[in-house]
């Protein structure tokens, strides 16, 4: 995977404020008079999922990302949503989220994009980690995640439900040698045997024993 985590320092990071009803008034204040003329004007409410892009000079100059209030049950992944929701840059957490270090994992893993067969769109959203965070251990989890759903992916493409090379949920039922002297036969649903432990494996299913 494409590393998502930068040194700080590197370049110009784009604030992103993490509000709840109770501390969007305060950031507010801390605001520019045009971001805060900005957010009116758009009627940006604090609510959990709510995002806004506010204006800067020459570009972007904050992201306002609405989180659960302190007595809400929190959903701590949700700042993953916003590699999905903001262009390409570098970010950096301008106040701490409920989990500084859980929100910078779900940013890494919501980044996440199955490219064996298609090219990536190329889609780079950076995030320079708070000073407490330790780089080296959130890219090691990152990458094991990462490796971890291409497998899942590329097994689903190839002999899942509905994937592109499957021919659907009967293909693991389906023997995919093309020699005639085998014959062929699909085995659905109920026909597998109910002990999953004698039931054969899918690469094995419909070839002619012998």
């Amino acid at each position: 995977m494409d590393q998502v985590f930068v040194a700080r320092g590197t370049a110009d990071a784009v604030p992103i404020w993490f509000v709840t009803a109770a501390t969007y008034a305060d950031v507010r204040a801390r605001l520019d008079a045009s971001a805060r003329a900005f957010a009116d004007a758009a009627g940006f409410e604090p609510k959990a999922g709510r995002h806004l892009l506010l204006p800067g000079q020459g570009g972007l100059g904050g992201v306002l990302f609405g989180i659960e209030a302190t007595d809400d049950v929190k959903d701590l992944f949700l700042p993953g949503r916003l590699p999905q929701l903001l262009p390409d840059g570098i970010y950096r957490f301008a106040n701490e989220p409920h989990d500084a270090r859980l929100a910078a994992l779900a940013m890494a893993l919501g980044s996440y994009r199955f490219t064996r067969y298609r090219k990536s769109e190329g889609h780079q959203v950076k995030l320079e980690l708070p000073q407490s965070l330790d780089r080296d251990e959130l890219s090691h989890i990152a990458e094991a995640v990462t490796l971890a759903r291409d497998l899942i992916q590329y097994a689903g493409e190839r002999h899942g439900a509905g994937g592109p090379r499957s021919g659907g949920a009967e293909a693991c039922g389906t023997s995919q040698r093309r020699n005639p002297r085998h014959r062929r036969r699909r085995s659905v649903g109920a026909e597998f045997h109910p002990d999953p432990r004698r039931r054969p494996r899918c690469r094995n299913v419909g070839r002619r024993r012998g």
